[in-house]
């Protein structure tokens, strides 16, 4: 937190004065007496000028005092905002999906009553100050918007959950097809906002004492968090798809030699659809833009990918067997399949 005195000092005033030249008298070998110094009054411009100098480098010290109380508030509301940044990403959206924006909220309406109390009194130069504070209160606005965006987000990937836990394959498949669209759209937009605005404060020398450093970081873990999170959404959507494409052969293939031959069809529609699924999640794993801390679930569902994959081929197998009345390989390639599901990524 930046001391009070420091704040007082950069929103002080430093007066600057211009020193006029004094003339001095002389004299020559062929006279002993000076001409009268003539005074030539100031010209109309001059005042003017000095009038103007005079203003713009004149504080209000009631707005001093409100600028330093604002700039307080921002620094504030930055630290709640990177306070939460840890917590951007997760796993755990079934019981983390909310984040606390409720003190930032409060912290920039501190803020802008403040810098509203300054503008009462403000000379020129600090209405400048003003005016760039109040694009910094801006910008920490629509990155709390962000975070509501991306709280929002997660929710919605609860609810895919829930329809997964409850083997309703096509909600959870429509959930995350409305959530690419949707909440992770409204997501991307919601950070670029905030990033668009941020870039237009100006370098001034209260970048440190209203955390702007720390409204940089939280604003490209954001970034990256939600750039990630397209990956996940792609990914798992395509596995569910690939899921319920295999349960269906599975279906057809319980039905025997018969079904067999449909089942085939079902299990090449998985197996393409696993792999469209590991393709989304090893984008993600690639992707320089995607926060760093999200690449080991990248690689873990990467494998999940590969095992469905794998069970999905096996069954292709298990079904051309059936259909040649090779009942011992069938069931083979069953076990084979079962293995493949099980395997611990």
């Amino acid at each position: 937190m930046p001391s009070r005195r420091r704040l007082l000092a950069l929103t002080g005033t430093t007066l600057t004065a211009a020193l006029a030249g004094c003339s001095s008298s002389g004299t020559d070998d062929t006279s002993t007496t000076s001409p009268p110094t003539q005074t030539q009054a100031p010209t109309q411009t001059q005042t003017e000028t000095e009038t103007q100098t005079s203003a713009e480098t004149t504080q209000s010290p009631e707005a001093a005092d409100a600028i330093t109380d604002a700039i307080e508030q921002l620094y504030q509301a930055s630290s709640s905002l990177n306070d939460e940044r840890e917590d951007a990403w997760t796993t755990d959206w079934d019981n983390d999906t909310s984040f606390d924006t409720n003190q930032v909220a409060t912290s920039l309406r501190r803020a802008n009553d403040d810098l509203d109390t300054a503008s009462n009194s403000a000379t020129s130069g600090q209405q400048t100050t003003i005016d760039h504070l109040r694009t910094y209160h801006d910008a920490l606005t629509e990155a709390n918007a962000v975070y509501e965006a991306l709280g929002s987000l997660y929710t919605r990937m609860s609810t895919a959950d829930a329809y997964i836990d409850s083997e309703s394959y096509d909600r959870a498949v429509e959930t995350f097809s409305a959530i690419r669209s949707g909440a992770h759209a409204d997501a991307q937009t919601a950070i670029e906002a905030a990033q668009s605005k941020l870039d237009t404060y100006p370098n001034s020398d209260v970048n440190a004492d209203v955390g702007y450093s720390l409204a940089a970081q939280t604003l490209e873990t954001l970034a990256s968090t939600i750039t990630g999170l397209g990956h996940v959404v792609d990914g798992r959507q395509r596995i569910l798809e690939g899921r319920e494409q295999y349960n269906d052969g599975l279906d057809d293939y319980r039905e025997g030699r018969g079904g067999a031959f449909d089942a085939r069809n079902y299990f090449i529609e998985a197996r393409n659809t696993f792999q469209s699924a590991k393709d989304a999640f090893q984008a993600g794993e690639e992707d320089e833009n995607a926060l760093p801390d999200m690449v080991p679930y990248f690689v873990r569902k990467q494998c999940r990918a590969t095992a469905r994959q794998d069970a999905a081929n096996a069954m292709y197998e298990a079904c051309g067997a059936a259909i040649a009345r090779n009942p011992g390989e069938a069931d083979a390639y069953e076990t084979e399949a079962r293995r493949a599901l099980a395997r611990d990524c």
